[in-house]
């Protein structure tokens, strides 16, 4: 009876006593799978989504396969039991990012994969970095190479006799097609060095990595003496993206060994300068997603930090918030903006008032005028959010008008990160390992601190959708290889907090208006790649994104329909750019929520991944006709 009256109720639109009337028909009947995950779903609808996650825990208690499937529909497939994992382990080969370990054992050695064109390969010649490296690791190394020529680069006083040597500042004269760049005790997988020749001998790249993870074991013997041989432990996978020049900035995640052909090595006068700059030589890199190495487990994935910034960019900073009344939430947005930013002075506000009514928005609105701390236009039409944008930034009352950098705020965002607009500046002129950065979004959290948005990852799901990344995650560990809370590109960042320059904001010409309400930020970030510039997640740059009229809401059938035309009109007009993220690596699962589990990739996938991988700006998409 219960359920049945909550079904009504839901259809009739009364969320919560619906909710109230899941929750009875589930203590009646606790073994009932059905009233579990229609709770599930409604408390997820709810905007709830720990409260979902419970309800599907305690519908499990019979081992329900429907409640352990809904669980990994919303992401949470590192909560259920080791039973339910196993069970999708064997029948569709897809893990938990925790069972890394039980999937590693199960792959194939890269050297039993057949290669793109084994026949054009060449012996490469080894090159471990041994400079501040412990003996042993060395030997770890060496071990793992087989019968392939080695050099050891060192500047020890006396070097290792039974090895061939070379220094820092020696040339490069060694006539060999390719080089291998490792860094000491990095276990390299047998059949990997083929697998990274092939990549280059397939696309022509300059340079080629693959992904890696982390080894451990016992250590008795302070110079790892004893490593070279015995048992260990893979963990901490590094699946990478394409070629990402902010996110290989990151000693701890860059690729641990590198190929690099003889023409690319020449762009370097020296062995060290090779090593330094060899995530930043001329040439097209192309990344094998497989497992190639396995770098020692001292490499730990270090905690947030901000990235070391440019020569210190200046200029105004035009902020253009859309509200509707909202007074509270308006006034510590404003409020956090000025007392974070490093020059308040520089920051145009300018508040696009759509329609609000009550004395107090007035109040405030006028108060702030008076005062010079915001601009104030009336906007009299209805929300579109993409054409509000545009005429603010456009308006020929612009008080400073023309500042050079736009950001683009809800007002439910309140900034945290000190220094924020130095760090936006900064990112828009180079400042991030020196890109062409065209668009910048921040981390935003929810008031409990969760992740709401940590970039966005296009083309999850059977429709290809596109979908906020951590939602619902803690920012510690951050995500795998803690991505959550460094820098790195992205495919797209949401218009809640998005920052551009005038300049490029107006070449590309705004904000689609006929997008009004959805997708008008992806829409923009594809054009930013489209003419040539890289969008970033800056996630140095921290903010709690309330999101109280979003999170909670409940799509009306006329807002579902709209959002759907929405979408089908940004799909005619992009195709294939949404399919492929280049930060998702095909190891990633892409049904449920990103990064919530892996498999193996097909070797179709492999391939065509390889070939986008190379192309001189992987980051780029084909404008539309």
């Amino acid at each position: 009876m219960w359920l049945q009256l909550a079904h009504v109720l839901k259809e009739q639109g009364a969320l919560p006593d619906a909710a109230m009337a899941y929750r009875e028909a589930t203590r009646l009947a606790p073994s009932g799978e059905d009233g579990w995950i229609h709770l599930a779903h409604l408390e997820r609808r709810l905007g709830d989504r720990e409260a979902a996650i419970l309800a599907l825990e305690q519908g499990l208690a019979d081992k329900g396969t429907r409640a352990a499937d809904a669980l990994v529909e919303m992401g949470a497939r590192e909560r259920l039991p080791l039973v339910h994992q196993t069970r999708i382990e064997t029948h569709q080969g897809h893990y938990a990012l925790s069972r890394y370990a039980a999937w590693r054992a199960a792959q194939p050695l890269p050297g039993t994969i057949p290669s793109v064109r084994p026949e054009v390969q060449a012996a490469p010649l080894v090159v471990i970095d041994a400079r501040g490296a412990a003996a042993g690791l060395v030997a770890v190394t060496r071990g793992t190479l087989g019968g392939f020529a080695c050099r050891v680069l060192t500047d020890a006083p006396d070097p290792p006799a039974d090895v061939q040597c070379v220094r820092s500042g020696e040339e490069i004269s060694d006539p060999a097609p390719h080089f291998l760049l490792i860094e000491a005790g990095v276990r390299i997988v047998p059949g990997a060095i083929a697998q990274l020749c092939a990549a280059i001998a397939q696309t022509g790249a300059g340079a080629a990595y693959g992904d890696h993870d982390h080894w451990d074991a016992d250590r008795r013997n302070d110079d790892h003496s004893a490593l070279a041989g015995g048992a260990i432990v893979l963990r901490d996978p590094c699946f990478q993206p394409m070629f990402d020049p902010i996110w290989f900035a990151r000693a701890e995640v860059r690729p641990p060994c590198l190929l690099v052909t003889a023409a690319g090595a020449s762009t370097a006068p020296d062995w060290g300068m090779l090593f330094a700059t060899r995530l930043s030589l001329p040439v097209p890199y192309a990344h094998v997603p497989m497992v190639l190495a396995s770098r020692p487990g001292e490499a730990v994935l270090g905690a947030a930090a901000t990235p070391q910034t440019g020569a210190g960019a200046d200029g105004p900073i035009q902020v253009i918030i859309q509200t509707r009344d909202a007074a509270d939430l308006l006034e510590a947005c404003v409020t956090s903006l000025r007392r974070t930013a490093a020059r308040p002075d520089l920051l145009d506000i300018v508040i696009m008032d759509n329609r609000s009514v009550l004395p107090r928005t007035a109040e405030l609105l006028a108060d702030w005028e008076g005062q010079g701390i915001a601009r104030v236009i009336a906007h009299d039409a209805p929300f579109n959010w993409a054409r509000a944008n545009n005429l603010a930034a456009h308006h020929p009352a612009a008080g400073r008008g023309g500042a050079p950098y736009l950001l683009f705020l809800n007002n439910d965002v309140e900034m945290e990160s000190e220094g924020w607009d130095m760090a936006l500046r900064d990112g828009l002129e180079g400042g991030l390992a020196g890109q062409d950065v065209g668009a910048m979004g921040a981390l935003l959290l929810y008031p409990d601190r969760l992740i709401q948005h940590g970039g966005v990852t296009f083309g999850m799901g059977a429709e290809g959708d596109v979908v906020h990344e951590g939602v619902g995650h803690a920012t510690d560990p951050g995500g795998p290889s803690a991505r959550w809370r460094h820098p790195r590109l992205a495919s797209a960042v949401t218009g809640a907090w998005l920052a551009t320059s005038r300049a490029l904001f107006e070449a590309v010409g705004g904000f689609e208006e006929r997008l009004p309400i959805a997708y008008n930020d992806i829409d923009f970030c594809l054009r930013v790649r489209a003419a040539g510039r890289l969008v970033v997640q800056a996630s140095h740059i921290v903010a709690v994104h309330r999101e109280s009229a979003t999170r909670g809401s409940v799509m009306s059938s006329a807002e579902h329909a709209r959002d759907q035309a929405d979408w089908a009109w940004l799909r005619a007009r992009w195709g294939a750019a949404l399919d492929l993220d280049p930060a998702y690596n095909p190891h990633w699962l892409r049904g449920g929520q990103p990064f919530d589990g892996l498999h193996t990739p097909s070797s179709d996938a492999v391939s065509r991944w390889i070939a986008a991988s190379a192309q001189p700006r992987p980051w780029s998409v084909t404008p539309p006709a």
